[in-house]
C-alpha cells in the first residue's frame, strides 16, 4: 500500500462522510476541510490522484485508488469504536479520537480479527454504516466470537446485550421502550416459534427478525 500521511487519510473519511451523506459538493468539502486540516489539502488530494472534481455539478469524487483507501479507512475507525465500546466498555462519545489514531495503524489481519471477535457487525455505536470487508463475505472465523446474534443463541444460554441495532427495524425503539436496553443481562428460554426471553423478572416473546437485530456477548 502506497505511503500516505495520517493528514491526507484524515481528509479521506471526511469526505467519504460527505458522500455518504449525500453532501459531496466540492465547495462543502473543501471548506470542511480547510476548517479541520488545511488550506491546500484538497489540492493535494487531486493533484496526487485520489480525488476529483466532478464537473458539471462540482460534485466531489473518489478516484480508483482514493476510494479503495477511504473505504478501508473508513471501515477501521468504524470496527474500532465498536471494539472500544463493545468489548472495552467505552463511554461511545469518547471514542472518535482513539479510532482516529488507530484506523491508521491496524493491519488488514487484524482488522478481520476484530470483525471476526464483534460477530461481523453492520453499523459503528454512532449508527453509521460499518463497511463489509473479505472476512465478512466468506463469514471467516479465524478467532473465536464474543458477539453474537441474539437469534444464534440456543435454549438456555445466556448474554449481556452489547447494541442493539435499530435502524432497520422500527420495531426495535418499541423492544428498547419495554427495557431490553445495552448492559441488559438476558436469558434465552425458546428459539421456536419464537425467541422467548427474559431479563428482570419479565419475559418477552421476540420474532426471528427482531432477534437478528439485537447482539449480546455471551456469558457462561
Amino acid at each position: 500500500m502506497t505511503e500516505i500521511s495520517h493528514e491526507l487519510e484524515e481528509a479521506m473519511t471526511i469526505i467519504w462522510k460527505h458522500i455518504e451523506n449525500g453532501d459531496d459538493s466540492f465547495e462543502a468539502v473543501d471548506d470542511k476541510l480547510k476548517k479541520y486540516i488545511g488550506e491546500d489539502v484538497l489540492k493535494r488530494l487531486m493533484s496526487e490522484g485520489y480525488v476529483k472534481n466532478s464537473r458539471p455539478g462540482g460534485r466531489i469524487e473518489f478516484n480508483e485508488k482514493g476510494y479503495s483507501r477511504a473505504y478501508d479507512l473508513t471501515r477501521r475507525h468504524r470496527l474500532t469504536e465498536r471494539l472500544l465500546v463493545d468489548v472495552l466498555h467505552m463511554d461511545r462519545s469518547r471514542v472518535d479520537s482513539d479510532a482516529c489514531m488507530l484506523e491508521h495503524i491496524i493491519s488488514r489481519e487484524l482488522e478481520e480479527n476484530i470483525c471476526t471477535l464483534l460477530g461481523h457487525p453492520q453499523v459503528c455505536p454512532h449508527g453509521s454504516r460499518i463497511l463489509p470487508g473479505e472476512c465478512c463475505k466468506n463469514k471467516a472465523s479465524k478467532i473465536e466470537r464474543v458477539i453474537f446474534k441474539l437469534s444464534e443463541l440456543k435454549h438456555g444460554e445466556c448474554g449481556r446485550v452489547s447494541y442493539i441495532q435499530t435502524q432497520t427495524n422500527p420495531v426495535m425503539h418499541k423492544i428498547m421502550s419495554l427495557g431490553l436496553v445495552p448492559g441488559l443481562t438476558i436469558k434465552v428460554h425458546s428459539s421456536f416459534p419464537a425467541y422467548v426471553v427474559e431479563f428482570e423478572q419479565t419475559q418477552l416473546a421476540l420474532e426471528t427478525e427482531v432477534a437478528e437485530n439485537i447482539f449480546v456477548r455471551k456469558i457462561s
